[in-house]
């Protein structure tokens, strides 16, 4: 395995990193992972282990390059071999995603392994051209291909109604996925039917608190319930063999995400139903998630200017993101993804955290928003037994659980004035910091980039069309064209 490298692997979710270890120590393999899941202990203790030899391999998520302790261990005994999971999101979908996979790659070329592999089921011409300039790799080697699985049975339906969903899912003689694109039309699929599905149904999507979402997902492996109602996140890392329907009711956003989904059924060799349904309503939503992820370029500079006129005399902007927005007139449903923009192009940059998020719990707190905030401190943080205080990285515990760190400050503020927590605000600890000028974005490509997610809307959409007997022999001339 690995041909005897030692091999660092960055993976992109913190509950993939804990099923790839089981799935390695279930092949005997001395493994370790270092993530938010473990202890600043048992992270010390595991980086230890990296540096004295006794593990051969090491997964980690990419915001561990923030820690200085992870990088000295890396440093002082540099792998063999890296791979990064997931790749793509250092290119197509760091502009709303994770802006810190671009952070790999300067990483990966301080430490110069003998082995660099990049692994995606996102590929597309595009990302592909960006990610061999990101991580300079002009003339690495490409492998791909389309592995035809007969037993996945496609088929195209219309969607006439939730009914309609209910009645094909209970049809499916075993456990089923059922994708939606948005959490709205999710829960409100689920309050309508979910009492009513055979063999009992969950939901999994970023709203529902960390807790809930390993509750659901657990009950979902083990066979407690037979369905479960997710948003794409669900199935990253999630290795059941004997799915054996998989309905996507909503259109995705493209061929790769369609197939990404029909592809975590039938693992087993096994047959299973993947149901395409075609909702004319949901084709909107994908077009607005492209506008959104595609701002206008009038737009992004006004969010650069507010920034650059409130700079102190350090260079840091102290604002709040949402300030932000407000001073450069940039409604802030566009806020995360000019951010995004701007940090991944080496415009703009956070500098480095100094001080933690300190929470103390009172009391469990009684609205959904406010519990998960709690949930994910107390599952992401670190306590100090003396003092009951919980630690955790403000922007990695914001991302976790679908939030905010404006969010989170504000409403860890109301639990203070209601008695339910003591909270140290770690203020504005990581202001932002200007990189470099503006003119340096390059708007032509943000423009191909928009222009190329329409293309790959159109094409999920037009595949709808495709007689069910030749979708696999479709698919294979898609994913192996050059």
């Amino acid at each position: 395995m690995a041909a005897g490298f030692r091999t660092l692997i960055f993976s992109p979710l913190v509950a993939l990193i804990k099923d790839q270890l089981e799935s390695l120590h279930r092949f005997g393999q001395a493994a370790g992972g270092v993530s938010s899941l473990y202890s600043k202990f048992e992270n010390t203790r595991t980086l230890n282990e990296w540096k004295r030899g006794d593990l051969d391999f090491l997964i980690v998520a990419p915001e561990r390059l923030k820690n200085e302790e992870f990088l000295q261990a890396l440093r002082t005994t540099p792998p063999d071999m890296v791979v990064v999971d997931e790749i793509h999101v250092a290119s197509e979908h760091a502009f709303n995603f994770r802006p810190d996979y671009r952070k790999i790659a300067p990483f990966i070329q301080e430490l110069n392994p003998k082995v660099f592999l990049g692994l995606t089921a996102t590929f597309t011409s595009d990302v592909e051209e960006d990610l061999r300039t990101i991580f300079c790799l002009p003339d690495a080697v490409k492998t791909a291909a389309y592995y035809e699985r007969t037993n996945l049975q496609m088929h195209s339906k219309e969607f006439t109604s939730n009914m309609q969903l209910l009645r094909d899912v209970n049809k499916i003689d075993g456990s089923a996925i059922i994708y939606f694109s948005t959490v709205k039309r999710l829960e409100a699929a689920y309050r309508e039917i979910g009492h009513m599905v055979e063999g009992g149904a969950c939901m999994y999507h970023g709203s529902i608190t960390p807790n809930n979402k390993d509750t659901n997902q657990t009950m979902f492996m083990n066979g407690s319930v037979r369905v479960v109602f997710a948003t794409i996140s669900f199935g990253m890392g999630v290795d059941k063999a004997d799915i054996r329907g998989v309905l996507q009711v909503t259109v995705p956003g493209s061929i790769e995400e369609l197939v990404q989904g029909f592809g975590r059924g039938g693992r087993d060799g096994g047959a299973c139903t993947c149901l395409y349904y075609m909702d004319t309503d949901s084709i909107d939503i994908q077009k607005f998630f492209i506008d959104m992820g595609y701002p206008p370029k009038s737009l992004i500079h006004a969010f650069y200017r507010a920034v650059k006129s409130n700079l102190d005399s350090d260079g840091n902007c102290n604002l709040r993101i949402g300030d932000v927005c407000r001073l450069g007139s940039v409604p802030t449903q566009y806020a995360s993804a000019i951010s995004s923009i701007l940090f991944g192009e080496g415009i703009l940059a956070r500098a480095k955290q100094e001080t933690p998020l300190r929470a103390k719990i009172l009391e469990t707190p009684k609205t959904a928003a406010q519990k998960r905030i709690i949930e994910g401190i107390t599952e992401y943080g670190v306590r100090d037994p003396k003092t009951g205080y919980y630690e955790a990285d403000l922007e990695f515990l914001a991302e976790q659980i679908s939030s905010t760190p404006g969010q989170i400050i504000k409403s860890l503020k109301t639990m203070v004035t209601n008695g339910l927590v003591e909270f140290e605000d770690p203020g504005n600890s990581n202001p932002l910091r200007v990189l470099a000028p503006i003119e340096k974005l390059d708007t032509n490509k943000l423009t191909k980039r928009r222009n190329d997610a329409m293309t790959r809307l159109d094409e999920v959409i037009n595949f709808w069309d495709v007689k069910d007997e030749e979708k696999h022999s479709t698919l294979k001339t898609y994913f192996e064209r050059e």
